[in-house]
């Protein structure tokens, strides 16, 4: 057996300069620190040169979700490719008719109180547009959005009070702040890749907000409770989902990395959670119908430009909501869509030199 003696030597501490070990370990500890930093340079470069190689490729589009968190900053977090400049310039056209928030990670928080209570002239009015409907449209539940929503958060929270449509028409009849009543909605815009097209809709000529207009595909939120009914629950996707289903016969599936912006509506109240960039194949759009809410219209990838620049006939937030989709490099539109010669990128430069401010029709 070998027997290793050792003299046992008392430790200094770190900061006596005379210590046996303090000297070597301070010096250590600045190689170690130095050490850390470039690292932690090394890996910024590295993170960007991916980023870099995979817009190149067009990896982003099949793998978002992992990407997505790579290129979350440190200390908060970043929804696709919108950034502030984007919104500030989509803003600056939209001018008064509407406001674009987001981009968002998650599906904003939804808070349900009781139903909202309605003074005596408003009742009334209610009470006769039921019946005025009785046997003619359906009465459908709505969602009012009755909190000052803080639109910096990710996720915003929307507290609701439900109402049915005919409390939301006395509202509108009778507004209580001198404003229009905050409708919650959600739609998505609809994005076929092989067919190189979007989906749109236009608005029936009895539609009571921006009639016969282009409209990206959706609709109010039903909360749950209403009249016995289960409605879209406590996630406003389900909405979407819904209301493409109901306008079109298409089965879309919304997933967690579908890039999400917020669009309040001013001259309606309709504040909408779009889904930007939801896939459907050609098999799909086969099976799209019209229905009597309006008909559907499919936009080609190389007439889009002239469309957006061109018609007057836009509702300002669906025109938004295409943008800030191609800001985003057209999430859906397959690997290193064109349209024309256009990337989604150089098309959002193209229209926001050439547009036109959005006509208000509502």
């Amino acid at each position: 057996m070998l027997v290793v003696a050792c003299r046992r030597v008392p430790l200094q501490p770190l900061g006596c300069a005379s210590g046996i070990l303090g000297p070597n370990v301070r010096q250590h500890a600045g190689h170690a620190a130095r050490g850390r930093q470039g690292q932690e340079r090394m890996v910024d470069i590295v993170l960007w040169l991916l980023d870099k190689l995979v817009k190149w490729l067009g990896l982003d589009e099949r793998i978002p979700a992992y990407f997505d968190g790579l290129k979350k900053p440190r200390g908060g977090s970043r929804a696709g490719g919108l950034s502030a400049r984007h919104r500030e310039r989509i803003n600056g056209l939209l001018g008064h008719l509407a406001v674009l928030h987001g981009p968002y990670v998650e599906e904003p928080a939804l808070r349900i109180l009781p139903r909202h209570p309605l003074g005596a002239g408003a009742r009334e009015l209610a009470d006769r547009r039921r019946e005025q409907l009785r046997n003619v449209a359906p009465n459908d539940p709505h969602a009012l959005v009755v909190n000052a929503v803080m639109w910096a958060d990710d996720p915003p929270s929307f507290h609701l009070r439900p109402i049915d449509y005919a409390e939301l028409c006395a509202l509108r009849a009778l507004p209580e702040d001198g404003h229009p009543p905050r409708v919650l909605s959600a739609n998505a815009l609809v994005v076929c890749a092989e067919t190189r097209s979007i989906l749109l809709h236009r608005r029936a000529e009895t539609s009571a907000t921006y009639p016969s207009c282009l409209h990206t595909i959706g609709g109010g939120y039903w909360p749950p409770g209403i009249d016995g009914r289960e409605g879209d629950g406590q996630h406003i996707r389900h909405t979407a989902v819904r209301e493409v289903y109901e306008e079109t016969r298409a089965a879309i599936l919304i997933k967690d990395a579908t890039p999400k912006v917020i669009l309040e509506e001013l001259s309606t109240g309709f504040v909408q959670v779009a889904f930007l960039g939801c896939a459907i194949d050609a098999e799909g759009r086969r099976h799209i119908q019209h229905n009597a809410e309006g008909s559907v219209v499919w936009l080609g990838f190389d007439e889009l430009e002239e469309r957006l620049v061109h018609d007057p006939d836009w509702v300002p937030t669906a025109k938004a909501a295409v943008l800030a989709w191609l800001a985003m490099a057209a999430p859906a539109a397959g690997k290193s869509p064109r349209f024309g010669k256009k990337r989604p990128e150089e098309l959002f430069e193209a229209v926001m030199g050439r547009a036109a401010a959005p006509v208000e029709h509502a």
